[in-house]
């Protein structure tokens, strides 16, 4: 219910049904048709993030003891155990990407500008507190932003979904290597 409340704030905010059609927010938003381009960007741009959470995060482990390092990441794995089948790993994937972008990305971004909706978003994924894993969300907030910048929201969108449903399906899918990985 929390995505649909954001598509809801977002299409009023931006005016749908005062001042513009829908078609017309939907232009303002970002979302446009789909090309090739567009939808190979959000794929690469999801597969980048998930590689610099990764390298941020050995580099995190390495700065922390074990036991820190698992305190302040509690929150994001019990978020992740609750998200324990495909199919509702994949419900949470699309609803958070989708209805994310275009609250932070579509309708806040040409307002405030790229520094301060990412720092919006960071402040809406507050269950990473004041860690360092609200760094690689300035990160990913940052990233996800120029995607919007320069491939539109649809691009946003399916690097979010990529960024957060690869590394569920994998920790799913295939423990072992999840673990290789870092993910777990």
């Amino acid at each position: 219910f929390q995505g649909i409340m954001f598509v809801i704030v977002a299409l009023l905010g931006i005016g749908l049904a005062i001042r513009r059609t829908f078609p017309e927010a939907l232009q303002r938003l970002g979302l446009t048709p789909p090309t090739p381009k567009n939808i190979l960007a959000g794929i690469f741009g999801g597969v980048g993030l998930i590689i610099l959470s990764l390298v941020m995060t050995m580099i995190w482990i390495r700065l922390v003891s074990p036991e820190q390092y698992a305190q302040q990441s509690a929150a994001a794995a019990a978020i992740e155990k609750q998200f324990n089948t495909v199919q509702a790993a994949f419900i949470l994937s699309v609803t958070a990407a989708v209805s994310e972008e275009i609250l932070f990305r579509g309708a806040l971004q040409p307002i405030f500008g790229i520094p301060l909706t990412t720092i919006f978003f960071v402040l809406f994924h507050n269950q990473y507190t004041l860690t360092p894993a609200m760094l690689i969300i300035l990160c990913v907030g940052t990233g996800l932003a120029l995607l919007r910048r320069y491939q539109g929201t649809l691009s946003a969108i399916i690097a979010h979904f990529v960024y957060n449903f690869v590394p569920v399906l994998l920790i799913i899918l295939l423990p072992s290597l999840a673990r290789l990985l870092g993910f777990t």
